[in-house]
């Protein structure tokens, strides 16, 4: 249903202006994230997921611009917004964790410094006070301010909030600091969660916990996710749908099941068979040929077709739309839309 559609990305381009020339980095991505679902976009490193996410945060910096689309949240297009009205969007209703901690948190505050920061930032906290029935003070909010950080810390399973709350960033561990990212996400319950890359950078004890939380509070807070990252296996543990990215633009889309039972596009397929099975014997592990291409100038047609195996004429030619070709699964091939 319509009214169940939380954010809907149309035709979205982005150019990125440099003195090579002009970068192509999103070429008419389209997709839909439904109120409280998971949904994965996934594609090799320098694809256009990161820019994505961007985009829909509109924190594309120069030279990049976003030249074309439509970002479309709660029904009302964040491409049209003001700067101030984004703002409040950004960690009230649209929160993003990024996949290193360091750069993105102030090395010279502490932990509870910068997510009360964002707590003061988006909430009335002299409105909640006096519905408590007490008179606001600087100490009061103070203390009112300290105690909702230590919760939002417990929320995240972080050990020990009460000292955590006072230590920097270089006092903790990947995994604590990236607790500390989600907590500062979560702080204000986001109706949407950007995870970009948000496990990249640790190991796959601290991995499966970090993973194993966001599903937790995505129940807690019912928000829904948006997960980017270039491993399948993440994505079929966390996302009911999922995109496929291809050199800026969206290849296949369809339900994660799907996806994985009956994968159409090429790309989609040289993903998955690049995953090594336990449960299967392989000798040799295969792997698509050749690079992404160079976005100044990238091929005509369409983007994959100089290492699709089974490219046609009409693929080097004319770009493929990316259309339904079964109930919720789109997919963007001339293999499936009158191809010869």
């Amino acid at each position: 249903m319509k009214e169940d559609i939380l954010l809907s990305v149309r035709d979205l381009r982005v150019n990125f202006y440099t003195y090579e020339g002009v970068v192509k980095a999103l070429d008419g991505v389209t997709f839909q994230i439904r109120r409280g679902e998971a949904f994965g976009l996934v594609g090799e490193t320098g694809c256009g997921k990161s820019v994505t996410a961007s985009s829909i945060l509109r924190l594309v910096d120069k030279p990049g611009k976003i030249v074309g689309g439509e970002i479309i949240f709660e029904g009302e297009n964040l491409l049209e917004k003001s700067e101030e009205e984004m703002r409040k969007i950004r960690g009230e209703k649209i929160a993003i964790v990024f996949q290193d901690p360091m750069t993105y948190l102030n090395p010279v505050l502490t932990i509870g410094e910068q997510i009360a920061e964002t707590i003061m930032e988006h909430q009335d906290l002299i409105k909640e006070i006096r519905k408590s029935g007490k008179k606001p003070s600087k100490k009061m909010l103070k203390e009112f301010v300290r105690r909702k950080v230590i919760d939002v810390l417990r929320m995240v399973r972080m050990p020990n909030p009460e000292m955590v709350i006072d230590q920097y960033p270089h006092e903790l561990s990947g995994g604590m600091r990236q607790r500390a990212m989600i907590a500062m996400a979560i702080s204000c319950r986001p109706k949407l969660l950007i995870l970009d890359e948000a496990t990249t950078f640790l190991d796959v004890t601290i991995q499966r916990q970090i993973l194993e939380l966001v599903k937790d509070l995505k129940e807690k807070l019912g928000c829904a996710l948006m997960i980017i990252t270039h491993d399948m296996g993440i994505i079929a543990e966390m996302c009911d749908t999922v995109a496929v990215m291809y050199a800026g633009t969206i290849v296949e889309y369809a339900e994660t099941e799907r996806i994985f039972d009956n994968p159409l596009h090429p790309y989609t397929r040289g993903l998955l068979e690049a995953i090594p099975l336990l449960s299967k014997e392989r000798k040799t592990l295969k792997h698509i040929p050749g690079t992404i291409p160079n976005l100044i100038n990238p091929p005509s047609g369409c983007r994959f077709h100089p290492r699709c195996p089974e490219a046609m004429k009409i693929c080097r030619i004319e770009k493929p739309k990316l259309t339904e070709i079964e109930p919720s699964h789109l997919i963007a091939c001339h293999l499936y839309n009158g191809g010869r």
